[in-house]
């Protein structure tokens, strides 16, 4: 496998890319390693009262109700305290905005082939 890094101050962001003529196993475990590096932003949310850090694998959706930011778990929904841009900002690649009130989580839309 050879590796190529290109480093340049024009970049907007940083991205990886991935060519391969098929998809095999060794491609499959760097795709989830570079996954998991944005896995350890831990949102702070809070809940009856209490402040919780939540992991973004447990959300499955971020939304707007009633002008509150909500993370949806399976353990309930949490206040997040931020502007929905802010949330986006802090979460992972696997995360799109589907709405000017919505962040979904790929990884939960595939676990459930929808």
């Amino acid at each position: 496998m050879k590796i190529k890094v290109q480093i340049d101050s024009v970049f907007q962001e940083e991205m990886l890319q991935i060519q391969a003529p098929s998809r095999t196993p060794k491609i499959q475990q760097v795709v989830e390693f570079v996954e998991s590096l944005d896995d350890n932003q831990r949102l702070k949310g809070k809940k009856d009262g209490e402040t919780y850090l939540i992991e973004p694998n447990a959300i499955s959706r971020i939304y707007i109700e009633n002008r509150q930011v909500l993370a949806e778990t399976i353990l309930g929904e949490y206040h997040l305290g931020l502007r929905l841009y802010q949330v986006l900002e802090k979460l992972p690649s696997y995360f799109i905005k589907i709405s000017q009130s919505e962040i979904v989580n790929l990884k939960e839309i595939e676990r459930f082939n929808i």
